[in-house]
């Protein structure tokens, strides 16, 4: 701001006007009295607008400074309100992320249960299945040996009464033959007699 000086020289030029005759570069003493206290003044109103002046820098500068401080506390907040954000963002996407693990983990575990149980079931069926087999193969070897046996001792019957036959028929045939022996020799006796 520029100080105002007009009325100081529109004074200045007023005293110094020669408008009582009096010879220029003398003025009356009521005039320098006042000239000095204007002069006084215009020294004080230049040192009160300087200092306002000044003032007003310094508040200016005081001003931006806390402007400054407010855009950076304001940043700061924003800073922080987006880290807390961020932070919870994260921790929500790491619990979901713990969650669907959580729940693929049971899914999978159920599913090698089921196979597990499933294996289980189809094993215990393959060993009933073998074991009926086993059963049944022994039952049938066991089956086939008492069948064996039986006709072992079947056969070992008919040859022991075929040889039983064999010896009443050789005693048969024996008898037979002395028979005819002895039909022969009676049948000679009675040729011979007559």
């Amino acid at each position: 701001m520029k100080p105002n000086t007009r009325g100081s020289v529109e004074i200045k030029d007023d005293v110094c006007e020669n408008k009582s005759g009096i010879s220029p570069g003398r003025l009356p003493t009521e005039y320098e009295s006042t000239l000095q206290n204007l002069r006084e003044k215009l020294r004080e109103t230049k040192a009160e607008q300087k200092r306002r002046v000044e003032e007003l820098l310094a508040s200016q500068e005081r001003y931006q400074e806390e402007v400054k401080l407010k855009d950076r506390e304001v940043w700061q907040n924003i800073e922080r309100r987006l880290e807390v954000r961020h932070a919870a963002e994260m921790e929500a996407l790491k619990l979901e992320h713990r969650t669907d693990i959580e729940v693929l983990r049971e899914s999978l575990q159920q599913e090698l249960q089921d196979v597990k149980t499933g294996s289980e079931e189809e094993q215990l069926k393959m060993h009933r299945s073998l074991e009926s087999e086993h059963n049944l193969v022994a039952n049938s070897q066991k089956a086939q040996k008492a069948q064996i046996k039986k006709m072992k001792e079947v056969h070992a019957s008919v040859v022991k009464q075929l040889a039983v036959k064999r010896v009443q028929m050789e005693q048969h045939m024996a008898e037979n033959t002395s028979s005819i022996q002895e039909i022969k020799a009676n049948h000679r006796l009675t040729t011979q007699r007559s």
